[in-house]
């Protein structure tokens, strides 16, 4: 098959070796040639550097920055190096199927189109359990976003530059969420459209150890969502009536819930699906609550069985 649109893959790391190796070779094995794969490395050890410049041929090439940059920087600085028209984003510890730019790169045939998104694979190995994410299917308007992330995560999305371009890329005050923050900026511009594609396009692993939690600081959600309500308050105001502005801080408390709970941090969960089901009383945000007071083993086994 000739490809028609070219693509440009980033990827930022941090001494990462084994994982970073099978996400480059995800891109590498994709059914949809990638003309380009921008590594790029927020100041690691050398080891990076020589695995990813074992991959020149295939078409990688190594960027090292000269300071921490952090996520969202690291993404900004690939794509200012990217050459193509499209862009998609892969996280050293994570991979994509096969078939995902395939089936995705075929959605931009629609010039409308700006950005395409699908469902995610959950993978929790300590407790055998897996589980796809159900995101929205419907055109995605500005009430819509802010409401809740109905578009997924980062690894998910296969966007146009220009359009990322347009709105200043990731903004890098976000040590969290800064994914979300920019879907709401590109729906807000309304340059282009977002379209749902039902292909599964990454695996995602999600290891809870004493180490992750450690690692995993829930401050950064919660800055993330403060900076989210400062930023966007007028908007929350304009579109949101008193019903949605309910919904939108039950959905932020169970997502700060959700994240505490996949972290081992139990008191925080289910203080959080609390506020929840204060904001939003269900039958489902009450069921939360009971299973995050048993454990988080049973709120994550919870979770995978509602869409």
């Amino acid at each position: 098959m000739l490809n028609k649109l070219k693509i440009t893959v980033v990827i930022p790391t941090h001494n990462r070796i084994e994982p970073l190796k099978l996400a480059i070779e995800s891109v590498i094995n994709q059914t949809y040639i990638v003309e380009e794969i921008i590594v790029v490395d927020d100041v690691s050890n050398k080891d990076v550097e020589n695995l990813v410049n074992s991959y020149k041929k295939q078409g990688v090439t190594y960027i090292r920055n000269n300071t921490v940059k952090g996520a969202a920087g690291s993404r900004n600085i690939g794509v200012s190096h990217a050459k193509n028209e499209l862009i998609a984003f892969l996280d050293d510890d994570d991979t994509w199927f096969l078939d995902k730019l395939e089936k995705q790169v075929t959605c931009f045939e629609d010039k409308s189109i700006g950005l395409v998104y699908s469902p995610m694979l959950l993978v929790f190995p300590d407790l055998n359990l897996e589980y796809k994410t159900f995101p929205y299917q419907n055109t995605i308007g500005l009430s819509d976003i802010l409401i809740e992330n109905k578009i997924g995560g980062t690894i998910s999305v296969v966007v146009r530059k220009d359009w990322f371009l347009s709105v200043g890329g990731f903004d890098e005050r976000y040590r969290a969420r800064e994914e979300y923050d920019l879907w709401i900026r590109l729906i807000r511009s309304n340059k282009y459209k977002t379209k749902f594609c039902d292909v599964l396009s990454c695996r995602v692993i999600n290891i809870i150890t004493s180490e992750n939690r450690i690692s995993c600081n829930i401050d950064n959600y919660i800055h993330a969502i403060e900076l989210l309500n400062t930023k966007y308050q007028l908007e929350v105001n304009k579109y949101l009536n008193d019903k949605n502005r309910n919904i939108r801080a039950s959905m932020q408390a169970n997502f700060l819930a959700s994240q505490a709970m996949k972290i081992g941090d139990q008191w925080s969960g289910t203080k959080y699906f609390i506020e929840a089901f204060k904001f939003k009383p269900t039958l489902g945000s009450f069921a939360k609550i009971l299973a995050s007071l048993i454990g988080w083993k049973y709120m994550i086994l919870l979770r995978s069985k509602i869409k």
